[in-house]
């Protein structure tokens, strides 16, 4: 468990290039303890809002805070020990074996005296995203689900037994894009169980029906603003409709959860 502290803040982020505005005044909290979902449609702003909550672009105007300092003002190395971030799109040129990559996000910890635990914590979380016994497996041979997957484990080996100086933060850009159903739904069921264990985690989602059932919390874009930024459960499918333009349903499975999809 990390220790307590606000958790990953923007305030008034707003990012341009040229005249078009990307992000226009938004704010978004990630608390530790929670997963918040970040949804809307193309366009909306959702992965350009991640890379700045990483700290890989800087905003025009407003700013971003991890337990109340700024994120501009916290060292690399520190900062790569607390906010792991999954992107979109990655390469891998070099010919590594799938362990080897997960030990890329050991980086940090080259010089702690922690490297003897490189390869436990590799093969730990590789079995965790459903990969055990591919520690040896030529990582461009793999499926494109599969890479994801390798690569969720090299950023979750990124923040094992970082400094216990506050919350740590897990950010997920699409990382159930290229899954199949059954691995969509273990991929997030994990990343909630890493926000129970006091990660505080944001995952951009296109999915609508698997942001309502895993994610605490929703943030809402369109246009690059927010247009609402509530618990899951207080979210209405009226602004949901308005925002996607099709008809939001909801309803109660048998287990009690609430279940939502979109048709036109």
């Amino acid at each position: 468990m990390r220790g307590e502290g606000s958790g990953l803040v923007a305030m008034g982020v707003t990012l341009r290039i040229g005249r078009k505005v990307l992000l226009d005044r938004v704010d978004a909290t990630v608390p530790p303890g929670r997963m918040l979902a970040i949804i809307g449609p193309n366009g909306a702003g959702k992965s350009t809002l991640m890379r700045v909550l990483a700290g890989e672009l800087a905003p025009d105007a407003g700013e971003v805070r991890l337990d109340g300092r700024l994120l501009s003002q916290i060292p690399r190395r520190s900062l790569a020990r607390r906010r792991g971030f999954l992107r979109q799109r990655f390469a891998v040129t070099s010919p590594f074996s799938v362990e080897q990559v997960v030990r890329l996000g050991r980086a940090p910890y080259a010089s702690s005296g922690l490297s003897e635990l490189d390869g436990v914590v590799a093969r730990r979380l590789l079995a965790e995203v459903g990969l055990g016994g591919f520690e040896t497996r030529d990582y461009a041979t793999l499926s494109g689900g599969e890479q994801q997957r390798v690569h969720l484990a090299r950023v979750l080996a990124q923040l094992e037994l970082g400094e216990d100086m506050g919350a740590a933060v897990l950010l997920l850009d699409e990382p159930s894009s290229s899954l199949d159903p059954r691995h969509q739904h273990e991929t997030l069921a994990l990343a909630r169980r890493r926000a129970r264990a006091g990660l505080a985690v944001a995952a951009v989602l296109h999915d609508i029906a698997l942001a309502m059932h895993y994610a605490d919390d929703v943030l809402l874009m369109k246009h690059g603003a927010v247009v609402a930024h509530e618990p899951a459960a207080e979210i209405h499918r009226d602004t949901v409709s308005a925002v996607f333009g099709l008809r939001a349903v909801t309803w109660i499975d048998e287990d009690g959860s609430s279940r939502w999809a979109l048709e036109p």
